[in-house]
């Protein structure tokens, strides 16, 4: 016979454990790279861009309570996620390490070619990054950009991690490295609005890379239906062209800063 006092002590610890984990879901603390338009940027102390947009809309139509909070650099962010202060990273890509943390979506949030930036006239007609090889280069720092990029990258001593994309476009147009390893959009959205057409350009695009969304691993055990509610939202917004025009909104907005004609 099963003692009456233990069966309504573990009822009452399962009550509480269950309001504790809906009080802790409706609520997120999101954050993303401070620079990495249109995907996400730091605009007046607060993040915006397309990722950023898509995920506050699913997680209100969820009844969560979104708070964006603009932390700093990029390795900050990642730092914040990895001790609990943030629950939510859009738009990045997946790695080895990054999944000893976070939990990644199963669905894409989008594709995000890889480039390689030169000096204009320089590296004409590579085919492979392994041409690179025993030249100097840089990513930006705590970037990662999926195989084979990843791969190649951690195998050249000569790449440095330079904080920020102004710092690294600098660097190649002082000469001080030979390349420039980003993100295909916010490259060229880069030297398009600073009008550098004529000293940088694009020596290899590497296609089919994809970014995903990820929960910290604490949120995703606590609030494993937001997960799997957000994955299928996401899926739907897809389906129905939302991301794309997302991306194409915010690029535009980002570029008509700088009056682009």
């Amino acid at each position: 016979m099963v003692n009456k006092s233990i069966f309504v002590s573990t009822v009452l610890a399962f009550t509480a454990v269950n309001a504790f984990a809906n009080d802790a879901c409706d609520e997120i603390r999101i954050s993303a790279h401070p620079n990495y338009p249109p995907f996400h940027w730091e605009e007046d102390g607060t993040l915006t861009g397309a990722s950023i947009e898509t995920s506050v809309n699913i997680f209100e139509s969820l009844d969560l309570r979104v708070n964006i909070l603009f932390v700093g650099p990029w390795k900050r962010v990642l730092s914040n996620a990895r001790h609990g202060a943030i629950d939510f990273i859009p738009a990045l890509k997946k790695s080895p390490e990054r999944e000893t943390y976070l939990v990644f979506s199963e669905e894409a949030f989008s594709y995000n070619p890889v480039s390689v930036f030169v000096r204009r006239g320089e590296f004409q007609n590579i085919q492979s990054l392994e041409e690179l090889a025993g030249n100097y280069g840089s990513i930006n720092a705590g970037d990662k950009h999926g195989e084979p990029v990843d791969g190649f990258v951690g195998e050249q001593p000569e790449v440095q991690n330079i904080h920020g994309i102004v710092g690294n476009f600098m660097m190649l147009r002082q000469h001080r490295i030979d390349y420039f390893i980003t993100g295909n959009l916010v490259g060229r959205d880069y030297i398009q609005a600073h009008n550098l057409e004529d000293e940088v350009d694009i020596a290899l695009t590497v296609d089919r890379l994809e970014i995903h969304n990820a929960f910290t691993q604490e949120f995703a055990f606590k609030c494993p239906h937001i997960v799997a509610s957000f994955d299928e939202k996401l899926r739907e917004l897809k389906s129905e062209g939302k991301i794309g025009q997302s991306i194409v909104r915010h690029n535009n907005r980002w570029l008509a800063q700088f009056s682009i004609d």
